[in-house]
């Protein structure tokens, strides 16, 4: 049963960190083998660098590995703050099935009563165009779960309670982290707000008296779809993440410190930024997220106030770009919050007859692969010697590993090995010289 009024967070990552602290939650939650709850749970407190003070935030009876496990200890929140990356949502919702199915087993889920009892609200925070096709695919996992008589057979009460009980959300919070493991550092970042439509409307007004009562800041959209909410961050999202990845990348691969607010404060970027954001609004309008009525020139005025008031920060997707050089990046495949703004808006786009935005967001996302491999080329340059000095000054050295080198020779032979073993000895590297 759920215990009215608290709050959860899922998974233990940067983001949820933030809103775990700021919001003051009850619980973090887990996903199995999501490789960071566990080594938390084992530590029994994670490291917090708060304003450059390190605390100590202790987890003991306050993280749990999974749904299944909070659930059968008592502690199941009433509201779930998802904050996992878009690529994880699936294996979210297919944990949340088997979380009903073992609902089912035990004679805890036969109404829709039962569902608004025993099964948590969801806030799905990540970034991207993903609403409907997330539902679409919780859906037809729900559907596989009842063929294969796992679940009972669901009337369409029920179907109906279990989409309520799914609320999209957009975070403005940020969060960072330094290492990986029990040792990691968690960044705090100021606090922000959430802004949530869709699902039920019983499930919005219950996350707005959580949030009030968590003293967590919050709009709550009424009367809009939740991808009226995602478009409106996809608007923010396509200048910082996708405008800020091309550039970022300086034609020779240095990189520059670009900020948050530099491309909307930049005349020279201008027309780029009109373009991009006018498309976003163009195919939001056209699948009916904005309607017949609403001005381009209003919703960018809205957004682009939102940008300029954090325009000193670095955003998440170029500090992950950042660090993925630094530890070799060696593809030039999108990272996940690009990959669900783009492909996205191309897909209804298309489905929309725009072929002039169709083009533009597939032109978008070969201009963020070209930048990232001229980055990954000057970083390769730099560090062979034949390039100038790498534009790495500016970031964090995230892992190191030291070698012990051991050279073999026998006397009149012209060969020698070197055998060189990594400092945690789960590697071996064997370089053979004649």
């Amino acid at each position: 049963m759920l215990h009215v009024g608290e709050l959860g967070v899922h998974p233990p990552g940067a983001l949820g960190v933030g809103f775990f602290v700021h919001a003051g939650a009850e619980s973090f939650i887990g996903r199995s083998g999501d490789g960071i709850t566990q080594p938390l749970k084992n530590a029994g407190s994670l490291n917090l660098d708060d304003g450059g003070k390190l605390r100590l935030i202790p987890l003991q009876d306050r993280i749990f590995s999974n749904l299944l496990e909070a659930d059968t200890l008592d502690r199941m929140p009433e509201l779930l703050l998802v904050c996992c990356n878009p690529d994880q949502l699936g294996p979210f919702t297919a944990e949340m099935t088997r979380f009903l199915e073992n609902l089912a087993e035990r004679g805890r889920l036969s109404s829709a009563a039962d569902i608004r009892r025993e099964v948590p609200i969801t806030l799905i925070l990540p970034n991207g165009i993903l609403a409907e096709q997330m539902l679409q695919r919780y859906e037809e996992q729900l559907h596989e779960s009842v063929l294969m008589r796992r679940l009972p057979e669901l009337s369409d009460e029920m179907r109906q309670a279990l989409r309520d009980r799914v609320v999209r959300g957009v975070s403005l919070q940020a969060g960072g982290r330094r290492g990986t493991g029990a040792g990691t550092v968690y960044l705090l970042e100021r606090r922000g707000s959430a802004v949530f439509a869709g699902g039920g409307d019983r499930e919005r007004e219950r996350i707005e008296t959580i949030l009030t009562a968590h003293d967590y800041p919050f709009t709550h959209a009424r009367g809009v779809p939740g991808t009226r909410i995602e478009f409106d961050k996809a608007t923010i999202s396509i200048v910082l993440n996708v405008g800020g990845l091309i550039h970022t990348v300086k034609p020779d691969g240095d990189l520059i410190d670009l900020r948050m607010g530099d491309l909307c404060k930049d005349p020279a970027m201008s027309d780029f930024v009109h373009e991009i954001t006018q498309a976003v609004f163009d195919v939001g309008q056209a699948i009916r997220a904005y309607p017949p009525s609403t001005k381009y020139e209003d919703i960018w005025a809205k957004h682009r106030a939102t940008i300029l008031a954090h325009a000193g920060h670095v955003t998440s997707s170029l500090k992950t770009f950042r660090e993925a050089l630094a530890r070799g990046l060696r593809s030039v495949t999108l990272f996940s919050n690009e990959e669900w703004i783009l492909t996205p808006l191309r897909r209804y786009a298309a489905n929309a007859g725009l072929k002039k935005e169709v083009a533009l967001f597939e032109s978008l996302r070969r201009r963020v692969q070209e930048s990232m491999a001229k980055a990954i080329r000057y970083r390769d340059q730099a560090g062979s010697g034949t390039g100038g000095k790498l534009g790495m000054s500016k970031m964090k050295l995230v892992g190191q590993r030291h070698f012990n080198i051991e050279l073999f020779y026998e006397d009149g032979s012209d060969e020698m090995v070197l055998l060189g073993t990594m400092l945690d000895t789960e590697h071996l590297v064997k370089l053979e010289l004649t």
